[in-house]
């Protein structure tokens, strides 16, 4: 079965790490609620008020254990079900969709204002 995740950093097409998606098909470009904070070599996503801007993918249920290692869960980070919308061709679609959110302080990160980290690197 297939799952959808919202992608938001280094899982991102130019984040760095979207090969660890193998098959999963990109839905397209999206938005969800919170903010980003800059962790350098990745982001951190926290539920506030705000917008962050990333990817849906329908990746196969099987590769979410995988993940979640990668994203350090449930230390780091944990995944939860939140709405997204999606723009797909021309029409922006409300789906649910796992996303990753940071669980350690933010305090003294740099607030990433766009919500946009791939873009805020220059990619």
């Amino acid at each position: 079965m297939c799952e959808k995740l919202f992608v938001y950093g280094t899982l991102r097409l130019n984040g760095g790490s979207n090969h660890l998606l193998g098959e999963a098909q990109l839905i397209g470009e999206a938005t969800t609620k919170g903010v980003l904070y800059d962790m350098e070599a990745f982001p951190a996503l926290v539920r506030e008020e705000g917008v962050v801007k990333g990817e849906v993918w329908e990746v196969p249920g099987t590769l979410l254990g995988a993940l979640d290692y990668y994203e350090g869960a449930p230390e780091l980070y944990v995944r939860h079900k939140f709405p997204v919308e999606v723009v797909v061709g021309s029409v922006v679609v409300e789906m649910l969709a796992w996303v990753y959110v940071y669980q350690l302080s933010v305090e003294g990160l740099k607030w990433i204002e766009s919500g946009d980290w791939v873009e805020e690197r220059g990619g």
